[in-house]
């Protein structure tokens, strides 16, 4: 049945070259479009709607091709207003479920073993941000003397995932006061993140001016130390070399801008932080990742928690002719089933 619609033909038509490229990574001409349809469009009535999705910036015309291919802006659109997620197969919940239940017992193991089912399910890069600690709401905290100068912190989650720190302190600190250090932080424990008991101290500071500044004092020492300490600017990547075997990076130079972006794990940090406080999947595609190594790719994330809390990023990176419906559902299942895992560990 012929769509009449002018702004669902264009759609569709859209949509039959974006799918048409992200499978073949070749250019389509208008022919090949009225093919597709079946929908007694002549190629000529095709063209014609190609040029208008041409004046709209959604499609661009190489110099060496009849054919057409998506832009940023023509894959923005895509995503936005015409993709359907394509569920994942059983046969790949399957796998995701066994690689997840692989004897690994340790945050660290569990997070790059993440990164690797991302990239070996997607054929692409995976990429996970390690949890931001400063975000984590901790219920307990306990202070044990190591020696004159040293202390082990252990703060405990509200879901019961532990982190061991060791800081240094002065060795004016007694055990009762450390005692003291100790009961009064926990006081403050399960109202927020550990920054904000931070401002909860030194409001405090502010109003006292007795024997008990001494210790409010030190208490908001040791969390300035956790709070520099808990900076782990970490991320799990994976695949790399899917990206280079796509035929957008036959250029060498290209490729090595990649990964030279790909190898700072400072930007990548910032990158994947970003998102923490969105919901839902998150689609950048090219310039809007604002890296020149990355104008020809997209980055999809999704945040995992640990309790109730968003604390991480899991995602994928590979050029901007990404399969989305797929991936997409991918990058939120995996998200799902890495909550499930640290969550029950």
């Amino acid at each position: 049945m012929p769509i009449k619609d002018y702004g669902s033909r264009r759609d569709k038509i859209l949509e039959l070259i974006i799918d048409s490229y992200i499978n073949t990574a070749e250019p389509i001409a208008s022919r090949t479009i009225s093919r597709k349809m079946r929908l007694s469009l002549s190629p000529a009535t095709v063209r014609n709607v190609m040029s208008d999705l041409e004046e709209l910036g959604f499609i661009r015309h190489p110099h060496t091709s009849a054919g057409r291919m998506p832009t940023e802006k023509g894959y923005r659109y895509y995503i936005d207003k015409l993709m359907q997620a394509k569920l994942l197969t059983e046969e790949e919940k399957r796998q995701i479920s066994r690689e997840f239940k692989s004897r690994v017992q340790e945050v660290d193991g569990i997070l790059a073993k993440a990164s690797k089912i991302l990239s070996s399910i997607s054929s692409q890069t995976g990429i996970v941000l390690f949890p931001v600690w400063q975000r984590s709401v901790f219920k307990h905290i306990e202070l044990i003397r190591l020696d004159e100068s040293r202390i082990l912190v252990i703060l405990m989650t509200e879901s019961g995932f532990t982190k061991d720190i060791i800081i240094g302190i002065n060795g004016d600190v007694d055990d009762s006061q450390l005692t003291r250090i100790s009961n009064l932080i926990n006081s403050h424990i399960g109202k927020g993140p550990i920054s904000r008991i931070r401002r909860e101290i030194v409001q405090s500071l502010l109003a006292e001016r007795d024997s008990f500044y001494y210790i409010l004092e030190k208490a908001k020492a040791i969390i300035d130390l956790l709070l520099d300490i808990m900076k782990e600017n970490k991320v799990y990547l994976d695949g790399r070399m899917h990206i280079a075997q796509q035929p957008e990076f036959e250029d060498i130079d290209k490729l090595k801008n990649l990964f030279g972006v790909l190898e700072d794990e400072d930007f990548l940090f910032s990158l994947l932080k970003k998102d923490l406080d969105e919901e839902g999947v998150r689609v950048h595609i090219g310039s809007e990742i604002d890296s020149d190594g990355f104008t020809e790719c997209s980055l999809i994330t999704c945040n995992y928690s640990i309790g109730e809390r968003p604390c991480g990023t899991v995602g994928v990176i590979g050029p901007t002719r990404m399969e989305y419906p797929r991936l997409v559902s991918m990058v939120d299942y995996v998200a799902s089933s890495l909550s499930k895992v640290l969550n029950e560990k």
